[in-house]
């Protein structure tokens, strides 16, 4: 359904844009230091990371062309934005975020606003404009740093954005590489920018398939070299499982964990000088990650795993394998509900990258 053409809606930019230096830098800030990334069509929590449709009780909101380019005129002309349909599929407004050739982009909406990413699928950078819901003003615009102007023959460009407790963070991944890029959701001011290792960013599931059945998990048990570690659950729900250290007969230390009864399962592998536990159970989403000082038995540091975030379900199977890759602890994690990969750095106990891989 094609729209009438419309006035364009008063355009306010952002009076703290970033300045041009910016684009040539690429600062390394705790703010934006993971990248994130959904293969697939499912929800991250509850919001989608790269969709063009939002539907509400207040009508449908479409990114996308507004209007196709009269003859003559080049198809780089173009208006590209976002359409507003009620409920009955009355248009009420649409706004123009800008003429990009082969347009693309991601928004996601907070309470009256919509945040969106709008940018060429076939050139470098995008910019972000925040959007009102009621009456489809463009609150401001601001052109992101990302990796910097590009010159090439053939390209590719695409972004995912959500909102979470950093601010509005928009992930970019183009054909010269992947960046994370955090704003203010209120003013649109660069609060972090960073690129990811790329030896993680185009990792791929491998392993089972969504169609293969789930195995029940077996004794968790790790052995490295005369050393055993392992995991010892409980059918008593007030018992806590048990960790413990085995270096031939002798039990070198024990460390209590979190009572899950008879649903505690675990993956293991020795850092360095840490054992790096994945916990879990066979029933239920979500993967609890934490370090294990391989001598004391002390619990040095934890990390949280979004995996793919909070699931409801009744029935519900999880999986989950640990390996380490170019001195990084890798957590490949299969659920009903999809798979993800998340890279973690030991060194500071913090994701890195995380993928996940939709049915």
């Amino acid at each position: 359904m094609r729209s009438p053409t419309l006035d364009r809606p008063s355009r306010a930019t952002a009076p703290d844009e970033p300045v041009p230096e910016a684009r040539t830098s690429a600062p390394a800030s705790p703010a934006a230091n993971l990248w994130r990334w959904d293969r697939g069509d499912g929800q991250w929590g509850d919001r989608l990371a790269r969709q063009r449709t939002l539907t509400t009780d207040q009508g449908t909101y479409e990114l996308r062309y507004l209007a196709l380019a009269p003859a003559g005129e080049h198809p780089q002309d173009q208006r590209f934005g976002i359409v507003h349909f009620d409920g009955s599929g009355k248009l009420r407004w649409q706004a123009e975020l800008g003429k990009h050739f082969v347009a693309t982009g991601a928004m996601v909406r907070a309470g009256e606003l919509i945040h969106a990413t709008h940018h060429s699928a076939i050139s470098s950078g995008a910019h972000v404009s925040t959007i009102d819901a009621t009456s489809g003003q463009v609150r401001w615009t601001v052109e992101l740093a990302a990796l910097g102007p590009i010159s090439h023959s053939q390209y590719h460009n695409e972004t995912q954005i959500e909102l979470d407790d950093r601010g509005l963070v928009i992930y970019g991944n183009e054909a010269q590489g992947a960046y994370t890029e955090v704003l203010d959701p209120k003013s649109g001011k660069q609060l972090g920018l960073s690129r990811p290792d790329p030896r993680f960013v185009g990792l791929v599931w491998e392993g089972k398939g969504p169609s293969e059945p789930f195995a029940a998990p077996g004794p968790a048990e790790l052995v490295v070299g005369s050393t055993r570690y392992v995991l010892a659950g409980s059918d008593d729900r007030q018992a806590p499982a048990r960790l413990a250290r085995m270096d031939g007969p002798e039990t070198v230390w024990t460390l209590p964990l979190r009572s899950r009864g008879s649903c505690t399962h675990a993956a293991m592998r020795v850092v360095d000088a840490e054992l790096w536990v994945a916990l879990y159970c066979a029933f239920a989403s979500g993967v609890e990650l934490f370090a294990v000082d391989t001598a004391s038995g002390t619990r040095v540091r934890e990390v949280g795993v979004r995996g793919l975030g909070p699931i409801d379900h009744s029935e519900y199977y999880n999986e989950v394998a640990l390996d380490v890759l170019h001195g990084h602890v890798v957590v490949r994690g299969r659920e009903a509900a999809g798979r993800y990969i998340e890279i973690v750095d030991p060194a500071v106990g913090a994701s890195r990258v995380g993928l996940t891989f939709r049915d």
